[in-house]
């Protein structure tokens, strides 16, 4: 055996060393079976393993779906705000929704943002008549009035409001159907912001012009029939009583009111249906 010659050539150089014990002679012996195995097993690693070793799996391609970059919904950023932020969340719904097939968004996001821009006419000279009559602070904004000339436009805006509306409540008043819906974007007014919009249809003789009609007050630090004489000092009040309520108008240009009531409409549709 090979570890026989490495015993026998280290033992010959040690030549006469008759001093050499028993032991020492039993230790190399085993030393060089070790250093021989050794050998061995380096050579059967080096010829004889790379022929077993399996190849790395391949990656995956993509498929066609990975390629698209499909994103999960939590991913969208879409704003919660003011009709300010109308312009930015067009901007990024397009962006995000670019591939997706649904004219219908743009269609209707874009018919909202028209009838903020076209409330602005009228909030502009509603907030320049409380300027006028330092009625800042002592008076609240409730709502805003659209009235509708045909039924197909009062069920198109109320649809249209359904996406855009924290809740809705329709009645039949004075044979015709009335949607107060609370706004999911408010208004902005000197006197506050507007979270309620009235929808009327159609009256039934049909002599109702389509737009906006009135903007709705109640009195918050001071009296109504205080509010109602410091306007009649400066202006023409017309009083129109009505089953439900009776309010107080003034025309402040165009036909579009300035109405005023003793409060929120919201509290007097709670108590009628409750009641």
């Amino acid at each position: 055996m090979p570890a026989w010659f490495l015993f026998l050539g280290v033992r010959g150089r040690l030549g006469g060393m008759e001093s050499v014990s028993h032991e020492l002679q039993f230790l190399l012996f085993w030393v060089s079976v070790g250093a021989v195995g050794l050998l061995i097993g380096y050579v059967i690693n080096r010829l004889m393993l790379p022929r077993t070793r399996t190849k790395p799996t391949a990656i995956a391609e993509p498929t066609p779906a990975a390629e698209a970059g499909f994103r999960h919904i939590s991913e969208f950023d879409l704003p919660i705000g003011n009709p300010d932020d109308f312009d930015y969340y067009t901007s990024q719904r397009t962006a995000l929704l670019q591939d997706v097939d649904e004219p219908h968004i743009d269609q209707h996001e874009q018919t909202i943002k028209e009838f903020y821009t076209d409330s602005e006419t009228y909030i502009q000279q509603f907030d320049a008549f409380a300027e006028k009559h330092g009625l800042i602070g002592r008076v609240a904004a409730d709502h805003i009035c659209y009235k509708c000339a045909s039924a197909e436009s009062f069920e198109h805006i109320r649809a249209l409001f359904e996406h855009e509306s924290e809740y809705m409540h329709q009645a039949i008043i004075s044979n015709r159907r009335i949607v107060y819906i609370r706004l999911k974007y408010p208004i902005s007014t000197t006197l506050g912001p507007i979270y309620f919009l009235e929808l009327s249809d159609q009256k039934v003789d049909g002599s109702q012009k389509e737009g906006f009609d009135h903007v709705e007050i109640y009195p918050t630090a001071q009296s109504y029939e205080d509010t109602i004489a410091q306007l009649e000092l400066f202006e023409t009040v017309t009083k129109v009583e009505r089953p439900h309520h009776t309010t107080h108008d003034i025309d402040i240009g165009g036909g579009f009111l300035f109405r005023c009531t003793e409060g929120p409409l919201i509290e007097k549709i709670k108590n009628s249906e409750m009641n």
